[in-house]
């Protein structure tokens, strides 16, 4: 199964992978084409902050209007213990940012790059 955006109970919109227990979570209290996130995954809160960007914008072939999106990853926080290697953890955050699309809708969406800001090391997180 792969990720897909739906609804909480309390109508909050989320981006989820129910079958490898993964939730990504928006908090939307950042300035413009800022995002912070948390990234629940075994039992684990990571956070990140990524800065969103229209790559392309481009009617397809039906007239409908798509973008490509560039998001750029700056900060990532991974919790002490956590079971997960960095390639890991950045691979599962390229795919959930991916799904995510554009505020929880992928619909408008066609490419999607995610890159990675350098990985400063220390207690497992990017600074």
């Amino acid at each position: 199964m792969a990720f897909r955006n739906e609804y909480t109970s309390d109508t909050r919109k989320i981006t989820v992978d129910p079958e490898r227990g993964v939730t990504l979570r928006c908090k939307p209290d950042a300035p413009d084409g800022i995002y912070v996130f948390d990234l629940d995954w075994h039992g684990h809160g990571l956070s990140f902050i990524a800065e969103n960007e229209t790559a392309r914008r481009y009617q397809n072939e039906d007239g409908l209007w798509r973008f490509d999106l560039a998001w750029t990853v700056h900060s990532v926080r991974i919790p002490e213990g956590f079971p997960e290697n960095e390639k890991a953890v950045l691979s599962m955050i390229t795919e959930a940012l991916d799904a995510f699309g554009e505020f929880h809708d992928r619909d408008r969406i066609g490419a999607v790059a995610v890159r990675f800001m350098p990985i400063v090391s220390g207690s497992k997180g990017t600074a």
